[in-house]
């Protein structure tokens, strides 16, 4: 930390209590947040966790951190994180855990939406498995209650591709853009939740990422109002319930 604790400061420095000096000895990659966690273990090895990263880095050298060894793996990130290695030789990780998209639920029989909870971080889509079970999917797969936004890990990924691979389709495509002419929201989700009614959320709408929840009647040709996602969504994902409703998540700029 420098004279200023709102700016960060790359240099490296070495404390000698006794002789009262500071010595500048290198220059440190903060690697992707302004935080970093730094820490010394009980064997003199150095460990390193970026802000918002989920590998803690352990090196000899701080000046030559090596790519994280998959055993180092965190299930979230953390704001400001903080190390304190344990004498069994784990490490104690604290801070705030950074989240992902925020999570919305379109009910079919309100034609409304509520914001059920946050993803994980890192989270990249939602999948459902044979039994009508949702999952969310990233470098950690959750079992995710739908209603709750309440999440149970079930592992890595990479150890649970026999289960992924069951994973029913998440929206299906419909066969053509379903607006007319001058309503055309580019990268909006397209649900279909019947034979004649589309469900389209979000997109880009006069240049901006729109909020907007409506229903396409394809026979009708007509274009009715069923609500709004708290969050304006430029691209989101979605996924349709066995009960009819749909989550939505996704960023909320291009």
């Amino acid at each position: 930390m420098g004279q200023d604790p709102d700016q960060s400061v790359k240099d490296l420095e070495v404390l000698d209590p006794g002789k009262e000096t500071v010595t500048k000895t290198g220059t440190l990659d903060l690697q992707g947040g302004p935080a970093p966690a730094w820490a010394v273990d009980g064997t003199g090895r150095f460990l390193h966790l970026a802000e918002r990263s989920r590998s803690i880095q352990v090196c000899a050298d701080p000046l030559a951190l090596p790519a994280a060894a998959p055993g180092n793996r965190l299930a979230n990130g953390y704001l400001g994180p903080v190390l304190v290695p344990l004498k069994d030789g784990g490490v104690l990780v604290l801070g705030t855990a950074s989240f992902g998209d925020p999570l919305d639920r379109w009910d079919a029989r309100t034609r409304q939406c509520a914001v059920v909870g946050t993803l994980r971080g890192g989270a990249e889509s939602l999948g459902l498995l044979p039994d009508g079970k949702v999952v969310a999917i990233g470098p950690v797969v959750d079992l995710l209650d739908p209603r709750t936004g309440a999440m149970t890990p079930l592992g890595w990924r990479e150890d649970l591709e026999p289960l992924l691979k069951t994973l029913r389709p998440a929206v299906p495509a419909p066969a053509a853009q379903p607006l007319p002419g001058g309503q055309e929201r580019p990268g909006a989700l397209v649900v279909t939740l019947d034979k004649t009614r589309l469900l389209v959320v979000g997109g880009i709408s006069g240049g901006e990422p729109s909020g907007a929840v409506e229903i396409w009647d394809t026979k009708k040709k007509t274009l009715q109002p069923a609500g709004s996602t708290r969050t304006r969504r430029a691209r989101p994902g979605g996924l349709k319930l066995v009960d009819g409703s749909v989550l939505i998540w996704g960023a909320g700029k291009e």
